[in-house]
């Protein structure tokens, strides 16, 4: 969904801070052993390499920790192709604020008009969209 634990919890019902601590340890103590699992966008990577190719700069903006998005970028043999990963750790406010796109483009020396943002969860678009910059909606089926 794109939530923060902190903020995804709550919705499901579990408000104790110490039960959101220990589901999140939890899943965080299990995550890799889900990696499996995972579908990568092969078709949004080929757009990337295509970027990257052309000298763009790439970059993924997540509300995950730093250690799950390295883990899960090193098991997908992708941990060195990103220009920049941004994860919960690096700004203040997560999606869906924009803060994670604007620190990307601040990064990069780059406005919203020469950013192309791709985004799949309903946070993210929010927070994408917030930045005025080209949002394109990743659907999958």
């Amino acid at each position: 969904m794109g939530k923060n634990y902190k903020t995804f919890l709550p919705l499901l019902g579990v408000e104790d801070k110490e039960n959101i601590e220990l589901i999140h340890k939890r899943k965080s103590d299990n995550y890799k052993s889900f990696f499996s699992f995972i579908r990568p966008n092969f078709s949004l990577l080929k757009i990337a390499e295509l970027f990257k190719t052309n000298g763009l700069k790439i970059a993924i903006i997540t509300t995950a920790s730093r250690s799950n998005t390295s883990a899960l970028l090193k098991f997908f043999d992708y941990d060195d192709f990103f220009d920049l990963v941004v994860t919960q750790e690096m700004t203040d406010k997560t999606k869906p604020f924009p803060d994670g796109y604007l620190y990307a483009m601040n990064y990069f020396h780059c406005t919203p008009d020469e950013s192309i943002i791709f985004e799949d969860s309903d946070v993210g678009l929010q927070a994408a969209l917030n930045t005025e910059t080209a949002v394109y909606k990743i659907v999958r089926f």
